[in-house]
């Protein structure tokens, strides 16, 4: 159980979590070069926007095909589709 734990907290300390800022959800409402669904754009709007904020790497998970095609459009890798 010790075990488990410690590697959960070590999950935990590697996330970073990030608000909805009006830059996200005004990104979030600009056109995408398919049809994504609300929540779609506002994850790949922090996504994008992370990226160009820390200037590092991201890979989005998704089975969405439409996602993961929004996604690759930004040059953002994806697994899952």
């Amino acid at each position: 159980m010790v075990e488990w734990r410690t590697h959960l907290f070590s999950i935990l300390e590697g996330i970073e979590l990030i608000d909805i800022s009006p830059d996200v959800l005004d990104f979030a409402c600009q056109p995408f070069p398919t049809a994504i669904r609300t929540l779609d754009a506002i994850h790949l709007s922090s996504a994008i926007l992370w990226k160009r904020f820390k200037k590092q790497d991201i890979t989005i998970f998704t089975h969405d095909t439409e996602m993961g095609l929004a996604a690759r459009s930004f040059g953002i890798p994806i697994v899952g589709c």
